[in-house]
């Protein structure tokens, strides 16, 4: 099959020399005129001699595609005497047809170090397809093998592509709607572009602010409420270590506020809260919270406070006499 621009050479070998040799392209070539080709006489070869016969395609040939385009190629020799040989070509002027093209991910965005993933619908099968990621990764190079490209065999492609850890993309804000190019080529090298395919490039690790409580924070109560601010769409984690929490995961409302109750074991909690967007980029908060139950004593008792931190003696941990008041409640004198 042939396409605009190609150039169409025909080695013809005939039994004299001296022959007047042209063809006529003109069922192939809309903007053909006649004496437009081109014939070259090498030279005899053993008992024949070669014709060689070409013509380029223009650019600006509007003939129908086909198979059956016939070449007819005309020999004259000294007396007049002529022979004529009629060769068909096929052309083939239409460009693949991308029909879509999707991404294969949960979502498209995307951080340094992942992977994207694209299916490609083509009008065919057995086209070469390629795909430009230079908007979105500053290491991108065109190199080969740097794209990976699988041909599925039903005229759908995937394309994966891993974003490099040394790109500089991005590094300082979100990037929305970065375009991929992606490329078609068929067997005769009609080609065809698509750019509709965007993604989102997001380097940026999600805000994170822990309201309630502060860290290294001492609790009488055995519960506290850790809440706070992160992005909206952000992911937030609690991973206490010695906090019993049933689920580890905290709903996130519209203007990124978050609240997780939490329930304390006796002595130093570690509470671990960790933001995640929705490209996976963390942020990570951790908490210190010293649980120190008051003891109580019955009623006109002895009530102990335990102490800050333990020296290792005992019974010097701080008394607390409590008197009951009808009306003003519980007054406490420290002895």
């Amino acid at each position: 099959m042939l396409a605009n621009g190609d150039t169409i050479e025909l080695e013809t070998v005939w039994d004299a020399p001296g022959y007047s040799i042209s063809a006529d392209f003109s069922s192939v070539d809309s903007t053909y005129r006649a004496g437009d080709e081109k014939v070259d006489s090498p030279g005899q070869d053993e008992d024949s001699y070669v014709y060689i016969i070409s013509h380029k395609l223009s650019s600006a040939n509007n003939m129908p595609d086909g198979k059956g385009n016939t070449v007819i190629i005309n020999a004259v020799d000294a007396a007049g005497n002529k022979n004529q040989y009629i060769l068909r070509l096929g052309l083939d002027n239409t460009a693949p047809d991308i029909l879509s093209v999707e991404s294969a991910d949960d979502d498209a965005v995307y951080k340094n170090g992942d992977t994207v993933t694209l299916k490609v619908k083509l009008d065919a099968r057995s086209h070469q397809v390629s795909a430009d990621f230079s908007k979105l990764d500053s290491t991108y190079s065109g190199r080969e093998n740097q794209v990976q490209v699988t041909d599925n065999g039903d005229g759908t492609y995937t394309v994966k592509y891993g974003i490099s850890n040394e790109n500089t993309l991005g590094s300082d804000k979100v990037i929305s709607n970065i375009k991929i190019t992606i490329t078609a080529v068929d067997s005769v090298g009609n080609s065809t572009t698509d750019s509709s395919m965007t993604v989102e490039l997001d380097n940026v690790p999600p805000g994170l602010v822990i309201n309630n409580p502060e860290s290294d924070t001492v609790v009488l109560e055995a519960r506290i409420e850790i809440s706070g601010q992160t992005e909206p769409d952000a992911t937030i984690t609690v991973k206490p270590k010695g906090v019993l929490n049933v689920s580890p995961d905290v709903p996130v409302d519209g203007s990124g506020k978050f609240s997780s109750p939490v329930a304390l074991e006796i002595g130093d909690n570690t509470v671990t809260v960790t933001a995640a967007d929705v490209a996976g980029n963390l942020t990570v908060e951790k908490l210190t919270i010293l649980y120190r139950p008051l003891l109580r004593a019955a009623e006109g008792g002895t009530v102990y406070l335990p102490e800050q931190k333990d020296d290792g003696i005992e019974g010097n941990d701080t008394k607390v006499i409590a008197l009951l008041m009808r009306s003003l409640g519980c007054a406490l004198v420290f002895v």
